[in-house]
């Protein structure tokens, strides 16, 4: 209860006016001067009187959510009140797409109560798993599991070895082999 002294004005000469405020109903209430407090008077004299009618809320019956936490919603005038808000109770977080060498991968999770979802990525895995080199006349690359390429490039020959001397009657071979592949 609160209560508030206002100077007399009008035909409330020679009286005090006292403010009486209360959650549910206001009310104005006149007492006579040699009544110095209104609230030891048993009888006071009421000479005015104001009723203010209070509001009563209704919510919806669905959770309305955002990623602070979910609640009721009014659905009056009154969109600063939220009834029964809380923080979200999330659940196990569930692999929606796995991560690979190539993308990142993705999980989420969902609330218990209102259902929900909160997305989180899933770093790229950070090592490739490359076999042995793969080879044909021109280039060499190793190729990883995924289906990526590494390595790629031109062969890069060595120094020519002589692998069968030439003779009067034969001629003979040399070769070179890639310093990379061995092709």
């Amino acid at each position: 209860l609160f209560v508030k002294n206002m100077k007399g004005t009008g035909n409330m000469k020679g009286k005090k006016r006292f403010l009486f405020f209360s959650l549910s109903l206001m009310t104005l209430v006149s007492c006579s001067s040699n009544n110095t407090n209104p609230i030891d008077s048993v009888n006071p004299t009421v000479s005015e009187q104001e009723s203010i009618s209070t509001h009563t809320h209704s919510y919806a019956s669905t959770w309305s959510k955002d990623e602070s936490g979910h609640w009721y919603e009014p659905t009056c005038d009154d969109v600063t009140d939220k009834k029964d808000f809380a923080a979200h109770s999330f659940g196990s977080w569930n692999v929606t797409k796995p991560a690979t060498h190539l993308e990142k991968g993705s999980q989420e999770r969902s609330c218990t109560v209102c259902e929900y979802k909160e997305t989180q990525d899933i770093e790229k895995i950070a090592e490739h798993s490359f076999g042995d080199y793969q080879k044909d006349a021109s280039k060499h690359w190793k190729v990883c599991a995924c289906g990526e390429k590494d390595s790629e490039g031109s062969h890069s020959f060595g120094a020519w070895t002589e692998t069968k001397p030439a003779s009067h009657l034969e001629k003979g071979k040399q070769e070179r082999t890639c310093t990379a592949c061995g092709y």
